[in-house]
């Protein structure tokens, strides 16, 4: 091509200027910054929701390369996902070629672009560290031909790897080890240990430093001397100051309040008390008299006098009463806690984290002996290789010279390991990061705000080299949705809330030319009705498992009345941007957003379908909770074990057995014990009709398949399955037929992988799925549903993110926030390190050690953080319609006013443990009234006479049906699995495995005892529990000095502090019996014994019909567990000691207990005596509240 002058190249770019200049006309003055800054600064853009943050980088890119003549090749643009990288590269693409042939531009350079845009470096940060390893693989260890391993086929190999180290660390039998083995596998099994050991690595490969960080922070606890002065023990005290702020504002407002209004005496004490307060706090800060003034710290009770009862008195009590709360809980947790005592646990601490850190390098070094020998990598490792490439000298300088300008979006979202690379590849002025700390909610996968924070806040203080851009002008919304998003976050969002200040830069501004502002934001709180006066009694007695049916009533409830909402708002129009003119509101135009779509989007959807209303329901768990993958599934599982019930249960339902409610109720009636499976032998046994044909037909088509199952593959197997019930047509002609089939071919895929890794058998399989289920991957999601489909759309809120949708309904806001992270044995912090839960395993007591109470604190607050901010993307998703609902009953209503109340709260919005706590108080005014012009909010008795009765009836029927499994299974998972919706639970696999509870009345008992998520409605069953776990844990060397009331009410006080137990617990406790018990013969027997074991845990093998004949035919070997209470040995003589707090009123009643446990003692003393090869052990039942002990004879 001849080269062009100089005159053309001016009239070409004047008509490219002109052309970028009109594509700038609509931005605001800060987008046109943000396109147009020139200066060599790395730039930080602060995108508020629906501020045209992917506009604003397209055009920014496109004014380099046409107006600043910069190469596409030159320039670095990474994104969150594959689809943003596909979608920005379409948007680029676009853009130029508007400019080549719309503007007509005959520019070489554009055209140029153009052709170099298809291998241009615009994707994700992993495929970038990708082409980083295949360029340089050669100073790595990594294969030159490495392909990336699927999720699912990294799962196997993982637990390929791990139970290989295990395996051979137990036939070492290491001390350390085994100390570690039993800390951890005796509470849940290995499981439990393998889950422990794939968190903390996979928490370690999340950092740059990988697993020598870990190292480092398990070396902390050994080297941390001073614990006085540690990093755990100031984030604790931070926390306690924080809390103290917030008691001496309660009590400051109360005093305000009252001056001029009440008695001179009770302000007076009211002041006392503040000083007493501030008083505490100083010495928190300081050091000084801490103890004794924490030991003096108490509150007189607050008598004012009753001509002054009202609203304002009620106020200022119930101030006065929360600082009170709050002050004198952080004085006895001070009061309480040792240092030398932290000392000691960290000590024995230190040798099973080390123990566990050196189990962790095997599984490391197997692990990845295993990728190579495959030549497979993962995501992560690529990161970490590319890491170690980038910090070769020669590499890195040649890295940093092929880009020019380094575009990182969804800044916000990213990890430490993700930063350190790009500090790598960056220089020190060619950054451009885009996104919102608003927006950030991945903590799950380890994203890390605070990388986002941190430069928001340095970019603002120092401008020489850096550049902070704030965009948020809002797009999307309307300005009724703007006004209530502003309202509610400009009340709860703040630096001590969230770790943000939602000012006047963080708040959303409406856009004036946008055609409809929408309409007021709504918000539905349904009243469902209170239980009848008369039905009190009975619900004393309701089991476990009607309890549990609340949570999938609420569900239900909300959804039902969502129906009414959803016809309603059909008879409005919108707005619709693609014809530039109203239309009436369609089905389409409506997506219910979810905190927990997984457990919620099932009733939501199964109510729509019910009501006529077309749904797609989006969930990150849908392949394996789609209802014809569960029914194989449960089926596999069948096949392998007889005596699964549930999978059971679950298969007779199912389209091609088609048993009814009624028919397997008659099953359970001729055999109302035992497993199902014995059931349906007896009445096959038993019966000659219809019904036992029906059985028997079943029964052969599972022993063909059990038999079949052992001469062929597993994908042979489920294709056999497939083909003989016609279960592949029979979906195909259900709703959403084609996604339904596509399910079941993935299914048989997965078989196929599973096979070919070198894997085979049924059980391995259904493990292996497990597994998967477990890690929550959702690579299997074949569903989807775009802008045209007419249907509401339901998807959770982390789902949504991104999108936009006209009309909004935020559901199920009376939820409480998932902290389940909490209360795992060890949790990590990216500044505190490890928490570890201490287990004296001698004495079976657990706590929390220091540095896990700090961990906690902090990490609940980074959950309550990022709750604040799902809340706000959910909020932002709207474009005209908001729409807010809950159900409560009308006395948690009334209970939660006070807790509404901005003057009695307002420092402790970090303590609210729902969204509706958060929107309610940003909305409501202290006289119970709101902003009418910007919300609606509408307090509606819930309808609820549309739900299906008759499944609910069918919920507590399955219960019934499942006599024979563990109450601690029958939760709501269980009918979601029946209805084939459902979670797998490991526990099911029985008979294989049996404790001697189960043996004799299905009840638990667990080796370390926690009482905090134990039933509110059976506190007689709590009390049990706790008085079990004292006499377990009380210290014998201290009870033979015989201060027994003193020694029991101090320990008491220290399970208290320690959060074993709460102060109704403590209270609960007769301690004037576990005083008299030691001061009886039995008592003063243990007390004075050679020997003494206390929560004696064994393990036997024993033939099935041994155990209980109507329960098991057969010889079948079963693997038995039990605990024993109390083992002592005085003068050659062995005791069983077993303890029981029953009460009997009469000797008949006696009696009765006596026979009740008669088996489980007998089965304690026969394995005793087999076990440990000994005989003549005598039996010792102790009713302790009764304070009879009874020798048992059980020859």
């Amino acid at each position: 091509m001849n080269k062009i002058s100089a005159e053309e190249e001016k009239i070409i770019f004047d008509k490219i200027s002109r052309a970028i200049l009109k594509n700038q006309e609509k931005m605001t003055d800060e987008q046109k910054y943000a396109v147009n800054f020139n200066e060599n600064k790395n730039i930080l853009i602060s995108a508020a929701a629906g501020s045209g943050k992917t506009f604003v980088l397209v055009q920014r890119i496109l004014k380099l390369i046409a107006i600043d003549n910069k190469d596409i090749r030159k320039i670095l643009i990474a994104t969150f996902t594959n689809a943003a990288a596909a979608q920005m590269s379409k948007k680029i693409y676009d853009a130029l070629n508007n400019l080549i042939y719309e503007e007509n531009i005959n520019s070489k350079h554009l055209k140029d672009q153009l052709s170099y845009l298809s291998g241009a470096d615009i994707g994700t940060l992993h495929s970038f560290c990708i082409k980083i390893l295949k360029s340089y693989f050669y100073v790595t260890d990594a294969p030159c031909d490495f392909s990336i391993i699927d999720g699912d086929e990294d799962i196997l190999l993982r637990e390929e790897a791990l139970s290989e180290v295990l395996s051979k660390l137990y036939e070492e039998g290491d001390d350390k080890f085994i100390s570690l083995s039993d800390t951890y596998i005796t509470a849940k099994g290995i499981d439990n240990l393998k889950q422990i050991i794939l968190q903390s690595y996979d928490y370690a490969q999340s950092r740059p430093e990988g697993l020598n960080w870990l190292k480092d922070e398990i070396e902390y606890y050994k080297a941390c001397t001073d614990l006085e002065n540690s990093k755990w023990t100031k984030q604790i005290y931070s926390q306690y100051n924080e809390i103290l702020n917030n008691a001496i504002e309660l009590q400051e407002t109360a005093i305000n309040l009252a001056c001029g209004v009440i008695d001179d005496k009770s302000i007076n004490q009211l002041t006392e008390e503040k000083d007493k307060i501030e008083s505490l706090l100083a010495a928190l800060e300081t050091g000084d008299n801490i103890m004794d003034i924490c030991s003096a710290f108490e509150f007189a009770a607050l008598r004012m006098p009753p001509r002054y009862n009202g609203p304002l008195k009620d106020n200022i009590k119930n101030m006065r009463d929360n600082a009170k709360a709050l002050s004198q809980k952080t004085a006895n947790s001070i009061k309480l806690y040792s240092f030398d005592k932290a000392r000691k646990e960290n000590e024995k601490l230190y040798i099973v984290l080390s123990s566990l850190y050196d189990v962790i390098e095997k599984f490391d070094e197997c692990y990845k002996e295993k990728k190579t020998k495959r030549k497979v990598i993962t995501f992560n490792d690529c990161e970490h290789i590319c890491l170690e490439i980038l910090k070769n000298k020669d590499i890195n300088r040649e890295i940093k010279e092929s880009y020019d300008y380094v575009y990182i979006d969804e800044y916000q979202d990213i990890s430490m390991l993700q930063e350190e690379i790009l500090k790598l590849i960056s220089k020190e002025d060619n950054m451009f990061m885009v996104g919102d700390i608003k927006q950030s909610i991945y903590r799950f996968r380890l994203a890390e705000p605070d990388i986002f924070n941190s430069k928001f806040e340095l970019y603002k203080k120092e401008k020489q080299k850096n550049e902070l851009i704030i965009l948020n002008k809002n797009f999307r919304s309307g300005k009724y949705v703007i006004d209530a998003v502003n309202a509610v976050f400009g009340s709860i969002m703040s630096k001590e809330s969230a770790d943000i200040e939602y000012d006047d830069d963080a708040k959303l501004a409406y856009n004036e030319n946008k055609e409809n502002a929408g309409a007021k934001t709504e918000i539905y709180i349904f009243t469902k009705p209170e239980k009848k006066s008369d039905d009190t009694n009975e619900e004393s007695d309701m089991t476990p498992e009607e309890d549990d049916l609340e949570e999938y009533e609420n569900a239900e409830l909300e959804a039902v009345n969502t129906v009414e909402i959803i016809k309603n708002l059909l008879k409005n129009k919108i707005f619709d941007k693609e014809i530039n003119a109203y239309r009436n509101a369609e089905y389409r135009d409506i997506a219910i957003l979810l905190s927990s779509a997984n457990v919620d989007g099932p009733h939501y959807a199964d109510v729509f379908t019910q009501n006529n209303i077309p749904v797609f329901f989006d969930t990150n768990k849908n392949f394996f909770d789609n209802m014809e993958v569960c029914i194989i599934i449960n089926l596999l599982s069948l096949i392998d074990n007889d005596y699964d019930d549930i999978a059971l249960i679950s298969v007779m339902r199912a389209p091609f057995f088609d048993f009814s409610i009624k028919e397997m109720f008659n099953i359970r009636k001729e055999c109302n014990t035992g497993f199902y499976y014995e059931a349906i032998k007896h009445y096959i046994d038993n019966k000659n009709d219809n019904l036992s044909s029906k059985l028997r037909e079943y029964n052969n088509v599972i022993n063909k398949y059990r038999a079949l199952s052992r001469h062929i593959g597993i994908y042979d197997l489920i294709e056999k399955i497939y083909d003989d019930t016609g279960y592949y047509e029979y979906v195909a002609l259900l709703e959403q037929g084609s996604s339904r089939k596509d399910n079941l071919t993935k299914l048989l895929d997965i078989a196929q992988k599973y096979e070919k890794s070198g894997a085979c058998g049924l059980f391995g399989f259904i493990n292996y799925l497990n597994k998967i289920r477990a890690n929550q991957t959702d690579n299997f999601s074949l569903t989807s549903a775009d802008k045209k489909t007419n249907c509401v759309k339901i998807m959770s809120i982390h789902k949504s993110k991104g999108l936009e949708f006209p009309i909004v309904i935020v559901g199920r806001t009376a939820k409480e926030f998932n902290k389940a992270d909490l209360q795992k044995e060890i949790i990590f912090h990216k500044e505190l390190g490890i928490g570890a839960t201490f287990y004296d395993i001698n004495l079976g007591y657990k706590c929390d050690s220091l540095a896990k109470i700090a961990i906690k604190g902090a990490v609940e607050d980074e959950i309550t953080a990022e709750q604040m901010r799902l809340l706000y993307v959910a909020m932002t998703r709207a474009e005209e319609r908001l729409i807010i609902t809950c159900v409560k009953s009308a006395k948690e209503i009334e209970s939660k006013k006070n807790k509404w109340n901005k003057a009695i709260l307002s420092n402790q919005i970090k303590s609210f443990n729902t969204y509706l706590d958060w929107l309610m108080y940003a909305i409501m005014e202290d006289d119970f009234t709101w902003n009418k012009d910007i919300f609606d909010i509408h307090f509606t008795q819930c309808k609820n006479e549309t739900i299906n009765k008759e499944k609910k009836l069918a919920k507590k029927d399955i219960y019934k049906l499942l006599s024979s499994v563990d109450n601690e299974l029958l939760d709501e998972e269980i009918y979601n699995k029946l209805k084939w919706i459902y979670d797998y639970n490991d526990e099911i696999n029985l008979p294989q495995k049996l404790s001697i509870t189960q043996i004799k009345n299905k009840k638990s008992i667990k080796k370390y005892m926690s009482f905090e998520n134990a039933d509110e409605n059976n506190f007689a069953l709590r009390k049990g529990q706790i008085t079990h776990y004292i006499m377990q844990t009380l210290n014998l060397e201290e009870m033979k000095k015989g201060d027994y009331e003193v020694y029991i009410n101090n320990f008491l006080e220290e399970l208290e502090y320690k959060n074993v137990i709460n102060k109704k617990e403590k209270e609960c406790v007769n301690v004037n019996s576990i005083s008299n018990f030691f001061k009886s013969e039995i008592g003063i027997m243990i007390l004075n014994a050679e020997s003494v074991k206390r929560e004696v845990e064994f393990y036997y093998i024993e033939n099935a019909n041994k155990i209980q004949d109507n329960i098991y035919s057969d010889d079948k070997k079963i693997y038995v567990q039990g605990v024993i209470d109390c083992v002592i040995n005085i003068g050659g003589e062995i005791y069983i000691i077993d303890y029981k707090t029953d009460t009997y009123y009469n000797k008949i009643s006696k009696d009765e207990k006596i026979q009740e446990y008669s088996i489980q003692i007998k089965m304690y003393k026969d394995a005793y005596e087999k076990i440990m090869n000994v005989q003549n052990v005598k039996c010792i039942l102790s009713f302790i509240n009764m304070g009879d002990n009874i020798l048992i004879n059980n020859k």
